[in-house]
C-alpha cells in the first residue's frame, strides 16, 4: 500500500527548502515590495553576467539603485539574497486539476524543462551555480532541496495514479519520479543533449508503459 504524501507547503517554492518562509519580511508598504523586486532582478542580471563569484552589494547596490544599507538589512548575507533571485526566477506551472495522470505529469515535467533550458534565465544560471555550490554550502544545500522537491512532486502525482488504479500497486514512486527528474538533468548537464517537452513526453510513456516496482 502506498503510503500518503503530507500536503505540499504553501511556503514551499519549485526552487525554496520546505517549509521556509522567505527570508525578506512582508512590509505592508508597497515600496517595500518595489525595492525587493529591484534588488532581486538587479540581483538576477548581474549573476547572469558575471557568475555567482563575481557580485558585490556595490554592484547590486549601483544596479537597483537600492542604498547598501537596505540591501544589509534584507540580506544580512549574499548566498541568501542569491537565493531569493533564483527563487524570482522560477515560472512554476498553473495547478493542473486534473485526474489524468499523463496531464499532471507532463504539466509538473515543464516546470524543470523550462529551469533546465538554456534559453531560459535560470537555466543560462544552473551551470554557474553548480559550479558555486562547489563552494558554498548553503547553495549546495539549496540545490539538493531543489531537487528534492521536484522529485517529491512528480512522487506526489505518481502515487496519486496508483491509488486511481492507473499504476500497479507495487510502483515504486519514488524511482519513477527520480528517472523522470534525472534523466532531464543528466541531458542537460552531462550529455548535453536537448531537454525538452518532446523529451519530458517520451520519459512519461516509458514510466507508465513499464514502472518500476519496489522489492518484495
Amino acid at each position: 500500500m502506498t503510503k500518503a504524501r503530507p500536503a505540499s507547503n504553501p511556503s514551499r517554492d519549485g526552487i525554496g527548502r520546505p517549509g521556509r518562509t522567505a527570508s525578506v519580511a512582508k512590509d505592508p508598504d508597497p515600496r517595500s515590495d518595489r525595492t525587493r523586486a529591484r534588488v532581486l532582478a538587479a540581483t538576477a542580471d548581474l549573476l547572469l553576467e558575471h557568475g555567482f563569484d563575481h557580485v558585490t552589494i556595490d554592484d547590486l547596490a549601483t544596479r537597483s539603485g537600492v542604498a547598501r544599507s537596505t540591501i544589509y538589512r534584507n540580506w544580512p548575507q549574499r548566498p541568501r539574497l542569491f537565493l531569493d533571485a533564483l527563487r524570482s526566477l522560477i515560472k512554476d506551472a498553473d495547478p493542473v486539476d486534473t485526474a489524468e495522470l499523463r496531464t499532471a505529469l507532463r504539466a509538473a515535467l515543464a516546470v524543470l524543462v523550462d529551469a533546465l533550458s538554456p534559453t531560459t534565465a535560470l537555466g543560462r544560471l544552473l551551470p554557474s551555480l553548480l559550479s558555486a555550490a562547489d563552494r558554498d554550502p548553503e547553495l549546495a544545500e539549496l540545490h539538493r532541496d531543489a531537487t528534492r522537491h521536484r522529485v517529491e512532486i512528480l512522487a506526489g502525482i505518481l502515487d496519486r495514479g496508483v491509488a486511481a488504479g492507473d499504476l500497479p500497486p507495487d510502483t515504486d514512486t519514488t524511482a519513477a519520479a527520480t528517472f523522470l527528474a534525472a534523466t532531464l538533468y543528466y541531458r542537460r548537464l552531462i550529455t548535453g543533449e536537448p531537454v525538452s517537452a518532446g523529451v519530458a513526453a517520451t520519459l512519461i510513456d516509458q514510466i507508465l508503459a513499464a514502472p518500476p516496482r519496489r522489492p518484495r
